[in-house]
């Protein structure tokens, strides 16, 4: 960085000078215009310690969290408690379910075991439990429900291990987020059934379920060989397509199992990715682009592969990878994606298993917006309450200007009149201090010796010549030791000039005659300019006559 030169107009002493009047001080205007100032920076410092100790700065993180919290309270709650009633709900389907096959079964005189190499009671088996999943279906807030027997209608095609007798039914209707006026349609199973009760076929139509290893119907199936109540073996599979072929769903699995312990096959409802969506729509009010994620988690890390998003938005294309949870930040929780966005906002753990059930996993749901987002709406009160700062501090500057002006204009009024007024001419300036000062120099400015009173002048010289007098002695002793300077004045004043005349003579000011005086009363030992005069005048009578 180039140094300031000592005649730029940047460097501190010139810049320092413009505040100084050209004879060496400080005017009186500038002098209180810097006070002002000053006062006007202490109150709004103490304004900005007031604002940042009260958290007004902080005030758009507060309001953020109160957002987030609020949402994420509302839509968990309500996340937890349909979750539990769609468990209740697909435990009691699976109970009649399993009543309802174990009897028709029996009434064909055959067993579970047997239903493989007698495929014609399937069809009958399933047009059984239609009129369950109908019901179930239009009384609960759910996308889907679901049958899948551990069966399959041609065990001969291939790919047969991957294909399981069932039903499918969906609600697509809108309303389903009311429960109004659902609509029922058939995705899956033997066409037949459709046919019968009216239900309108998708053209997505399938025959059988598909099923995977170690997919949802695997996973359901080695739960149930456990030796644990029917509520404790159901299992919620993430949301993927393991189901529907167009778009992801989260399902409810709950084991069928027969008065004797043998498993029949899996049961259940399910939430589409639509149904979460219009369900569980966070509040944007705020921030435009929040959104709400349900999904498992392991750690600090969440499966977005297996989860459900709401949002006004196409949210799932915001993410690469998995989100990761980082550190509250400013009373807020950030997450990251693989590609380094991060977002903030508030989490909570969502419980859907008892503790002592077989399966364990930890789901977590999530309400947040992208980071830039709600740093913006926090800067932006920031914004404002610094506008209203600044606004102010130059409203105070002006008016700073204005009061030191109005207030010293009277001041340097008067003391110009006083510069060309003789200070015995008693005029009065409404300014006590300018008029003491006025009176004090009044008295101190004596009249010439030539317009004195010749009686009482005399009388005087005739008191001082009387007797010896060891402080004349010394007067006159001194008079030679007086400096140029001060002899100069010491003879105006033995001439008669008053000290305002002398300043006008000399072309100096009042404050270097003050500093003379004093130097001369000390030096010939006097107190005033009268004693000063009565000794000059004495030494004038005992001064020997010319011839």
């Amino acid at each position: 960085m180039t140094p300031l030169h000592r005649n730029s107009p940047f460097f501190p002493k010139r810049f320092l000078a413009r505040f100084a009047d050209v004879r060496g001080g400080v005017t009186l205007h500038r002098r209180l215009f810097l006070f002002l100032a000053l006062l006007l920076l202490i109150v709004l410092s103490s304004v900005l310690l007031i604002l940042y100790t009260t958290g007004v700065f902080s005030s758009g993180f507060s309001e953020s969290r109160v957002f987030f919290d609020s949402e994420l309270a509302h839509l968990s709650s309500k996340i937890a408690t349909e979750s539990g009633e769609v468990t209740v709900s697909g435990l009691s389907l699976s109970e009649r379910l399993s009543s309802r096959l174990e009897t028709a079964m029996d009434k064909s005189d055959i067993s579970f075991s047997q239903l493989q190499k007698h495929p014609e009671f399937i069809e009958p088996l399933l047009d059984e439990a239609t009129d369950s999943l109908i019901d179930e279906l239009e009384k609960n807030r759910t996308s889907l429900v679901f049958v899948a027997l551990d069966v399959t209608i041609n065990p001969d095609i291939p790919d047969a291990d991957r294909s399981r007798a069932g039903l499918l039914l969906r609600n697509l209707s809108p309303n389903i987020v009311s429960n109004n006026t659902p609509t029922t349609r058939f995705e899956i199973g033997p066409a037949q059934i459709a046919r019968e009760r009216h239900l309108y076929v998708l053209n997505n139509w399938r025959l059988e379920i598909p099923t995977a290893p170690e997919d949802y119907f695997q996973i359901t199936k080695t739960s149930a060989m456990e030796d644990l109540p029917l509520s404790r073996l159901y299992y919620w599979n993430p949301g993927d397509r393991a189901l529907l072929a167009d778009e992801d769903a989260m399902l409810l699995c709950v084991p069928l199992i027969d008065s004797g312990g043998r498993f029949m096959g899996v049961c259940g409802l399910g939430i589409s990715a639509s149904l979460f969506k219009l369900a569980y729509m966070p509040d944007d009010s705020m921030f435009p682009h929040t959104f709400a994620v349900f999904a498992p988690r392991t750690g600090n890390e969440i499966d977005l592969s297996k989860a459900l998003f709401s949002g006004n938005y196409n949210v799932r294309s915001e993410f690469e990878g998995n989100l990761v949870i980082g550190k509250e930040f400013k009373e807020l929780t950030t997450f990251s994606d693989a590609s380094g966005k991060v977002f903030e906002g508030l989490c909570k753990d969502i419980v859907i298993y008892p503790k002592d059930a077989v399966h364990q996993t930890d789901w977590i749901f999530i309400v947040a917006a992208p980071q830039e987002e709600v740093t913006a709406y926090n800067a932006m009160g920031n914004r404002t309450v610094i506008f209203l700062l600044v606004l102010l501090l130059a409203a105070g500057i002006i008016a700073a200007v204005f009061v030191s002006r109005r207030y010293i204009t009277p001041i340097a009024n008067a003391i110009d009149r006083m510069k060309q007024t003789d200070s015995r001419s008693g005029e009065k300036y409404n300014i006590r201090e300018i008029d003491d000062l006025f009176t004090f120099l009044a008295e101190r400015d004596d009249p010439k010796p030539a317009a004195l009173d010749a009686v009482a002048l005399n009388a005087n010289r005739n008191e001082i010549a009387s007797g010896h007098d060891e402080r004349f002695d010394t007067f006159v002793k001194n008079v030679n030791s007086l400096s140029r300077a001060e002899r100069a004045i010491f003879n105006l004043y033995v001439e008669g000039y008053t000290a305002r005349e002398i300043i006008q003579i000399l072309h100096i000011s009042i404050n270097t005659i003050k500093t003379h005086n004093k130097h001369i009363y000390t030096k010939l030992g006097v107190t005033s300019r009268k004693e000063l005069l009565d000794f000059v005048a004495r030494m004038d009578k005992e001064a020997p006559k010319e011839s």
